[in-house]
């Protein structure tokens, strides 16, 4: 992946390497890198703050939509499990309770209906909305499980 995806790059000095405080960086008008550690060294989220909604791209972060109910969940490509399930954490409880959209980026509609329309832990409940405008932007519904994440 290096040497046909980012050498080429990396070699027509088309990149430019970003300290990214614990705050993230504001790179443009809305839109903040935000880290969010465990996945790969150095992996990034996307918070984007719009005029009428705001929305989080979550990268790597959630891999799967199963992790909301059970974000102790992890997956084989995380280098630092214990990084990333607090990561994890902290994601679902910055969303908890908000209408921002939560852009899954690994989420197919395969694995949503695999997974079904919500997934339960315990008596907690969190709802997946599909936006209309595609199936793989889900919105986290106001998280019924406030008292999990918070």
């Amino acid at each position: 992946m290096h040497r046909d995806s980012l050498q080429p790059i990396r070699d027509n000095g088309l990149y430019d390497l970003l300290d990214i405080p614990a705050s993230g960086l504001e790179v443009a008008d809305g839109v903040r890198l935000v880290p969010t550690h465990g996945h790969t060294p150095g992996h990034l989220s996307v918070r984007l703050t719009g005029t009428v909604r705001n929305a989080l791209i979550s990268g790597d972060s959630l891999h799967h939509p199963v992790q909301l109910a059970y974000p102790d969940m992890g997956g084989v490509g995380d280098v630092d499990p214990a990084e990333a399930r607090t990561t994890r954490h902290h994601l679902l409880t910055e969303l908890a309770g908000t209408d921002d959209l939560l852009l899954g980026t690994n989420w197919h509609v395969e694995n949503l209906r695999k997974s079904g329309n919500h997934m339960c832990r315990g008596r907690e409940r969190i709802d997946l909305v599909p936006e209309s405008y595609s199936g793989c932007s889900m919105v986290i519904t106001k998280m019924r499980c406030s008292s999990v994440y918070g």
